[in-house]
């Protein structure tokens, strides 16, 4: 084929070798294009920045601190801020004290009060009763653990030794005094927690 072709005139030998030498530029062409498209370019730069973290608010500390307070010389009434005073109790004591000594002709000679801790064994303010856990099977340790305790004010007035009478009519309607008890003092108790009277009675006299 080759001395076939060099056998043909000039010109058709140079469009031949032209078409020839299109031919191959252009599959160069084609294989240039297609490394540059297939080649991974390199990621761009990028700049960098702080990476900021939320941290969270430290939780605020309660520096409000239980102080205990030494109440060893202290009378038990002022352990408690919530509980009425001596004078508090005194004041709701007197008004009845006094009343009571009206009514009956009394001289007031003194007055004394006095804080404890008491058993409510009468369930007075809805506790056990004392009466109810005797018909229980249970040891003495176990029912004063039942038995619930209030802070208490005792008043004690004291007055004239005198004798109560009281009116009693007979059958045939006759009425007469009759001697009832001696009495020289009144009791009232309060709730040193909630400044209730539970108790308020005349008192007998005591040998």
């Amino acid at each position: 084929m080759a001395n076939h072709l060099l056998k043909k005139p000039l010109g058709v030998k140079i469009r031949f070798y032209g078409l020839v030498a299109l031919i191959l530029s252009f599959c160069v062409v084609l294989m240039v294009t297609a490394v540059v498209a297939y080649t991974p370019r390199a990621p761009a730069p990028q700049s960098e920045e702080p990476v900021i973290t939320s941290t969270p608010s430290p939780t605020p500390i309660n520096q409000t601190e239980n102080l205990s307070v030494n109440t060893t010389d202290k009378p038990a009434e002022q352990e408690n801020n919530s509980l009425i005073s001596k004078e508090q109790a005194l004041a709701i004591a007197m008004p009845v004290i006094d009343k009571f000594a009206a009514e009956n002709n009394l001289t007031l000679i003194s007055v004394t009060s006095e804080f404890s801790n008491r058993e409510d064994d009468q369930g007075l303010r809805g506790g056990a009763v004392l009466l109810q856990l005797l018909h229980e099977n249970l040891s003495v340790a176990e029912i004063h653990a039942r038995l619930s305790v209030y802070p208490v004010w005792d008043v004690a007035a004291h007055f004239n030794t005198v004798t109560v009478y009281r009116t009693i009519v007979d059958p045939d309607g006759n009425s007469q005094l009759v001697a009832g008890r001696t009495i020289d003092g009144y009791s009232i108790s309060i709730w040193a927690d909630t400044s209730q009277i539970f108790y308020s009675s005349p008192q007998p006299l005591t040998c």
